[in-house]
């Protein structure tokens, strides 16, 4: 960090969250396989607060087959389904039917049920 500080001056710590471009990331991984430059050094000159970036991206960069893949930050826009990992749930879990009215009954029941016993058991705790 002191040597970040150093190179860049304190202004960089007060910069905000920064997401990279695929260009930056393949120029910056560029120098450290073709160029054979230590992580160190090349997360030192780009001003990055943490080479971990550099190992995070080579790693990644390494298992999609040497091709960069931008992750998807923040929530689906609006209308797009979800994915069986986005929601937590996988494919054999969701529902094939709608439930009836007296399933939805019985499932609310027991959803409420389960609350006042954490509810419950949290007060004797506390």
């Amino acid at each position: 960090m002191l040597a970040l500080i150093d190179r860049h001056g304190l202004a960089i710590l007060d910069q905000p969250f920064t997401a990279y471009t695929s260009n930056f990331k393949e120029q910056a991984l560029r120098r450290i396989i073709v160029d054979h430059a230590p992580l160190y050094h090349v997360a030192l000159d780009l001003g990055l607060k943490s080479r971990g970036m550099l190992s995070n991206w080579l790693r990644e960069y390494r298992k999609n087959g040497y091709n960069i893949v931008n992750k998807q930050r923040g929530r689906p826009p609006h209308g797009q389904k979800r994915t069986a990992d986005q929601t937590g749930k996988s494919s054999t879990q969701a529902r094939e039917r709608p439930l009836t009215p007296a399933e939805l009954k019985a499932e609310n029941r027991e959803r409420i049920r389960k609350k006042i016993e954490r509810l419950i058991h949290f007060k004797e705790e506390g």
